[in-house]
């Protein structure tokens, strides 16, 4: 059933009925980095020879400009701009100029922007890391349920702050800003860039839905029995009517694919189904606008129509696919299906990684 003011979907694509205990979805195994660095960086125009909380020593193999080395490590315009104006790419001690030639062979240093060192603040809980880029430059965090992403105003502590708290308590050089957001009653994993030379690198691989590149697979349980994968595309834009709500089939594209794992009774008694949800978009409240339009709302999603549950909204974001944008390896980052979820979804999640 849809949820209210939601149009009933017809998945663009049905694949074919599942089979067997695990319903022949497809494994995938996440764990640490599977791509050598050298092996990342093969064809780059250069080597990342070691990092430091201060910044990173490179080696160029081509011939090229300052300028155009920047680029090339994924720093915007005026990032370049403000690392060569401060004096911070050098080459042997000597501070490197916008249009200085770089030969092959040159042992480059690039100075992180210099960061205040926070304070520790003993009333905030430090965040759960998930995975520290070796490079320094990244990290990811797993938020738990209620709990916001950025500040609202209100005073609330975020995860934003935690993430500070976890880096202070690391020693973790940077600055934290979240890559990515989630609504307020959904766990899992957020990425963070921590330098801002290399923000806009980060922001690109976020922003350009490229599978290849990044992909996002959550975990969610969903009302009633869904007995086949739903590739769903179907455009999303926001409810003229309800500000808080977002309305499918109108707006921008999204696509959404639902893969079940497994069927579970709830303590009320009621029907439904773990699925494994992948996204190539990333629109506001995407899986559960989606979802809610095929029928099957996330249990406990009262804004589209499911009923009240103990423990919330069950819906996590559970595994994170990326290429490093400035080193090329690929990294797999999981954060476990949280103890709010039913034991038997959590042990359908397990079985779906196998």
């Amino acid at each position: 059933r849809p949820g209210p003011g939601l149009p009933r979907l017809v998945a663009k694509r049905a694949l074919p009925a599942l089979s067997g205990p695990r319903h022949g979805v497809h494994r995938r195994s996440f764990g640490p980095t599977v791509t050598p660095l050298g092996a990342a960086m093969a064809r780059a125009p250069y080597r990342i020879l070691d990092a430091s909380p201060h910044g990173l020593r490179i080696a160029w193999r081509t011939e090229a400009i300052s300028a155009e080395a920047l680029s090339s490590l994924g720093l915007s315009r005026a990032g370049a701009a403000a690392v060569l104006s401060s004096g911070r790419l050098t080459r042997e001690g000597i501070v490197l100029a916008s249009a200085t030639s770089l030969t092959p062979g040159d042992v480059l240093e690039l100075a992180f922007e210099p960061v205040a060192p926070a304070s520790l603040d003993a009333s905030i809980p430090a965040a759960t890391l998930l995975w520290v880029d070796p490079l320094g430059l990244a990290l990811a965090a797993d938020k738990p349920a209620n709990l916001l992403v950025h500040g609202d105003g209100t005073g609330q502590i975020t995860l934003s702050q935690q993430v500070a708290a976890a880096m202070v308590q690391r020693g973790i050089a940077g600055a934290p800003q979240a890559l990515q957001r989630l609504d307020k009653d959904t766990s899992g994993v957020v990425l963070f860039s921590l330098h801002p030379e290399f923000q806009p690198a980060f922001d690109g691989l976020v922003a350009s839905h490229d599978p290849s590149s990044l992909s996002k697979r959550y975990f969610a349980l969903v009302e009633g029995t869904m007995a086949r994968p739903e590739a769903v595309d179907v455009p999303i834009g926001r409810d003229r009517h309800n500000a808080r709500r977002m309305y499918a089939g109108a707006g921008k594209e999204a696509h959404s694919l639902f893969e079940p794992l497994g069927t579970l009774t709830l303590a009320s008694g009621a029907c439904a189904t773990a699925v494994s949800v992948t996204i190539t978009t990333g629109r506001r409240h995407q899986i559960r606008v989606h979802a809610a339009a095929l029928g099957h709302p996330v249990v406990g999603d009262l804004l589209y129509g499911a009923a009240p549950v103990s423990g919330g909204l069950m819906l996590h974001s559970w595994q994170e696919t990326l290429v490093h944008p400035v080193s090329g390896q690929r990294f797999q980052v999981e954060a476990a299906v949280p103890s709010r979820f039913p034991e038997e979804a959590r042990r359908l999640a397990e079985s779906a990684k196998k």
